[in-house]
């Protein structure tokens, strides 16, 4: 009854209200949204904050650019040698560059570019994962990438120098 009161004679939320020896925090809020991706399935944001990239997995199966506040700014598109079956899935920051790596699956590749969508290069994982199928991608603070793969008989984890080299594997027998 107190509170309604209060609203009634102030017309004030009632966080407002000066209550002693109660702690205010701040309710999370709605900012804004980003429009005008199909199926956003991965996201990445630069440390920074000005930079959002989501995945498109359906429509024209692209990486979309958002600035800090939602405004699309460009559009990362895959290397010509794709084909039709390209679909983006994850993304990841390299945590010294800025590069952006992209999952595709269906390609069975992992695509590197720049912070602008240039497209840079192929990551090579060498001989040892041919026929894998990245899916999930993540860096830890040396900047060693992770990748989840989803070949063969075992999901796994392999962690890899960002040239590719192999760490070490996750999730097989030893």
């Amino acid at each position: 009854l107190l509170f309604c009161g209060y609203y009634v004679l102030f017309r004030k939320p009632i966080p407002d209200l000066p209550l002693a020896g109660i702690a205010q925090e701040d309710v999370p809020r709605y900012v804004f949204s980003i429009y005008g991706v199909t199926r956003p399935t991965g996201v990445a944001v630069t440390s920074s904050g000005d930079r959002i990239y989501v995945t498109e997995t359906e429509g024209e199966r692209a990486v979309r650019i958002f600035d800090g506040k939602g405004n699309a700014i460009g559009v990362v598109k895959p290397p010509a040698t794709t084909g039709p079956n390209h679909t983006p899935v994850y993304l990841a920051l390299d945590p010294t560059s800025d590069d952006l790596y992209v999952s595709d699956r269906p390609t069975g590749s992992i695509y590197v570019y720049s912070r602008d969508g240039r497209f840079r290069r192929t990551f090579d994982p060498g001989k040892a994962l041919k026929g894998w199928q990245p899916l999930g991608l993540a860096f830890d603070a040396q900047a060693n990438l992770y990748v989840t793969d989803v070949s063969g008989p075992f999901n796994r984890i392999h962690a890899l120098t960002r040239d590719g080299k192999l760490i070490r594997t996750i999730g097989e027998a030893g």
